[in-house]
């Protein structure tokens, strides 16, 4: 029996296929093509080129970035928490440093000696 593929796999597989050859990216006419081959038609297309535009800048990031991004967003959220936690009960700075500087050491180590990470 021939191996299925998710519609996510197709498309990471076509992604991967596709940045091979086109360093400079595609031009409307060749992204026009490449929807009729796969059959979409040209008002499907139109919405999702729409809907692509409408996309936060943000979007176009690498997932590594994005994925620092939101640590470093919940790191300054929980830290702010725990510093004010920390103030409100003893008037002073004390316990609230460790997990601040805790964190923040792993928030800075690069990724390979991140002991999250999966092994390749």
């Amino acid at each position: 029996m021939a191996e299925r593929y998710s519609a996510e796999q197709v498309q990471q597989i076509l992604v991967a296929a596709m940045g091979q050859g086109e360093e400079d990216g595609f031009s409307r006419s060749q992204l026009a093509e490449m929807a009729t081959d796969l059959g979409i038609s040209p008002d499907a297309l139109r919405q999702a080129e729409q809907i692509h535009q409408a996309l936060p800048a943000q979007s176009t990031l690498k997932p590594t970035q994005q994925n620092f991004r939101q640590q470093l967003r919940t790191y300054a959220v929980v830290n702010t928490f725990l510093l004010a936690l920390n103030v409100s009960l003893s008037g002073t700075i004390t316990w609230a440093i460790y997990p601040l500087l805790g964190w923040g050491l792993g928030l800075l180590l690069p990724e390979k000696f991140s002991p999250c990470t999966k092994a390749n």
